[in-house]
């Protein structure tokens, strides 16, 4: 959730989607929202590309300060800046994951 520059983090339930061996419930997050709050929900396949002048990993938290720079812009812009930086920052290699972002305006 972003909201006014800033960043709250919910984890999520380290469970699969499906059947597993040992499959616990799911967390529920009650999230008291408000107007213009960005609300986004990710892979870890962004984090995960590897890329850059050393062929590091992107990693979270340079994600997480991307998602927040770009959240007040509209949503098609986001989606612009958020394709744009994955190239610059993978260029030449090959994507190593699948790619989820979803984020939504309230």
């Amino acid at each position: 959730l972003v909201r006014n520059g800033e960043m709250t983090e919910y984890k999520a339930s380290k469970m699969p989607v499906g059947i597993y061996v040992k499959e616990n419930d799911f967390a529920n997050n009650d999230i008291q929202l408000e107007r213009g709050d960005m609300l986004y929900i990710f892979s870890d396949g962004y984090a995960d590309q590897f890329g850059g002048t050393d062929g590091s990993k992107y990693m979270s938290k340079t994600f997480k300060r991307l998602l927040v720079s770009i959240s007040s812009l509209p949503l098609d812009d986001q989606k612009e800046q958020l394709g744009q930086a994955h190239d610059e920052w993978r260029g030449d290699g090959s994507q190593v994951d699948d790619l989820l972002v979803m984020g939504i305006r309230i």
